[in-house]
């Protein structure tokens, strides 16, 4: 499956007169340091570039049209936002969420499963607390939303993004696969981390993946997409 981005042209009329009357609110957040503002970049651009600065504060892209090869569905963003992970930011994160009708949640797989990458017990014991946090804020969020609210909040994609030091591409893809159990462990440890997942009537969809070279954030994107356009039944 392959994905097409268009994104608004400040030049085109009918870009103009289309004012916000269709798409989805679109958020994505994650605990500082994730790989989220990757991810957005390449959602948005199919390139993957590493070091991106950390978001600062907010940023968004308007009018979003993501179109698949062979394929006549079409994911349509209202806007798309990508917030910084700081703890200062909570306003953002929870002007974000209340404005969102999805959220992806991007989490740094090794630091959850102890595998690969940082072995630092005070920066693996900070970021799994600072996860902790950001899950009681959006269950917290969720609680005080209005059942008629625009866009209100209905599904939440968590994507696990496989961050380790290892920078060789077949050497990930093969440990990633010959995980049998990798799927169901990170969402088993991700649920203990956080205390549980209690978000009623919110569709919530689980991805593992990495971004660590093209080919593989190509699998994860298509993960991801999917999620978003696939529904419960």
């Amino acid at each position: 499956m392959e994905w097409h981005t268009s994104l608004k042209d400040d030049n085109s009329f009918f870009d103009k007169i289309d004012i916000d009357l269709f798409g989805i609110n679109l958020g994505i957040l994650g605990v500082d340091y994730c790989g989220k503002s990757v991810l957005y970049n390449f959602i948005l651009t199919h390139k993957l570039v590493h070091g991106i600065d950390s978001t600062s504060t907010r940023q968004k892209q308007e009018k979003i049209k993501i179109e698949f090869h062979g394929s006549k569905e079409i994911i349509r963003i209202r806007n798309f936002f990508d917030v910084g992970g700081q703890r200062s930011l909570y306003q953002f994160k929870k002007k974000t969420f209340n404005q969102s009708y999805c959220i992806i949640y991007v989490v740094r797989s090794d630091l959850i499963l102890d595998i690969g990458g940082t072995q630092d017990n005070d920066v693996i014991r900070k970021y799994r607390a600072a996860l902790k946090l950001d899950f009681a804020n959006i269950s917290q969020w969720q609680r005080d939303l209005n059942f008629w609210q625009i866009n209100s909040f209905s599904k939440l994609i968590i994507v696990g993004n496989y961050f380790g030091e290892i920078d060789n591409e077949e050497t990930v893809s093969h440990y990633l696969s010959n995980q049998k159990n990798y799927h169901r462990y990170f969402r088993n440890r991700f649920t203990d981390i956080t205390g549980g997942l209690y978000f009623p009537k919110t569709e919530i969809k689980w991805v593992t993946g990495t971004l660590v070279s093209q080919t593989l954030a190509t699998e994860l994107v298509h993960g991801i997409l999917k999620s978003l356009i696939s529904q419960e039944t």
